[in-house]
């Protein structure tokens, strides 16, 4: 009669990647943890992470779902994933500016580069 039963996750794990300062699978012996506290054990978002775009991926019954979350609003707060569960993966995508430097190219500043060198290099053998 009387029985009480709790069943705990001795090793509670996720996974942050992207524009973070630590990227990485985590393992704590917490019950529970929250969006924020798994971003903050990451390092927090780096100054290239998108803070209106990071993604939850999470796999429910053998079912892969991912949502979108807006950091700079409270909606998020009250959904179902404030709170991360086992073998969650958080994405922090990067931001416009760092895309754009991530490219070949690069900015305007290494084409500019580049060219000048070429130039002069042009001039010395050239003259």
């Amino acid at each position: 009669k009387d029985v009480d039963v709790k069943v705990r996750l001795v090793n509670f794990k996720f996974t942050v990647m992207g524009e973070v300062k630590a990227p990485g699978t985590y393992t704590i012996s917490e019950e529970t943890v929250t969006l924020p506290q798994a971003l903050g054990m990451a390092g927090d978002l780096t100054i290239q992470g998108e803070r209106k775009n990071v993604l939850i991926f999470r796999n429910d019954q053998g079912v892969i779902t991912s949502k979108r979350i807006d950091l700079t609003s409270t909606a998020w707060m009250d959904s179902p994933y404030y709170y991360l569960k086992q073998n969650d993966m958080v994405y922090v995508e990067p931001n416009n500016p760092r895309v754009k430097s991530a490219g070949f190219i690069g900015n305007v500043g290494n084409v500019i580069s580049v060219v000048s060198i070429l130039m002069s290099a042009a001039v010395l053998i050239f003259r």
